[in-house]
């Protein structure tokens, strides 16, 4: 629906602006979430507004995990923990595991920590910022090139965007990702 909606107000502008500030909201709230400006009890307040208590739960049990295997994760910032689930938090006892990891940036902060965090965001999303750069207005008399790469964008910011909250990675994504990065016109 977002993205329908982004497409909608790119199209009614002929501007790419629309797509541009939903782009950068990816970097925004990576930011604001790893500095702790926004923490769980922000992010639950906001989704109250819009969605019913099972949801705004169930995030709210995602965030609780978050914000645990964050605190640990800061322990190794720069590099992380590296592989073999090392940034896990096991129980001493039994060596159950006690924290699940659910969302890409959180996933990859934990295993390669902040450059391995800014290597995933800019590399996923480089092409469609060089495709949004690219066209300042929106003349879709030029030809299917333009829409198709305007798509494309959209595509994976969307993408990257629900990756924010889940660690489901698809290597359609990717490919398109890297596509963009070697467009131009």
């Amino acid at each position: 629906v977002i993205g329908c909606l982004v497409y909608i107000g790119t199209k009614t502008f002929k501007n790419v602006i629309v797509m541009k500030l939903f782009l950068f909201c990816i970097p925004v709230f990576l930011c604001l979430r790893l500095s702790g400006v926004m923490g769980s009890e922000v992010i639950e307040n906001i989704s109250i507004n819009f969605f019913d208590n099972q949801r705004v739960e169930s995030l709210s049990y995602r965030l609780s995990q978050e914000d645990a295997i964050f605190e640990r994760v800061k322990e190794k910032l720069f590099f992380g923990w590296g592989g073999y689930g090392r940034a896990r938090i096991i129980d001493e006892d039994g060596g159950k595991v006690l924290r699940t990891m659910d969302s890409l940036w959180l996933i990859t902060y934990s295993t390669f920590g902040i450059v391995g965090l800014l290597a995933l965001f800019c590399g996923m999303l480089g092409g469609a910022y060089k495709v949004l750069s690219v066209y300042k207005k929106v003349e879709y008399s030029l030809g299917g090139s333009v829409v198709y790469s305007l798509l494309l964008s959209l595509i994976v910011i969307i993408f990257m965007f629900d990756q924010l909250l889940n660690g489901m990675v698809n290597p359609i994504y990717i490919l398109i990702s890297g596509a963009l990065s070697g467009y131009y016109r």
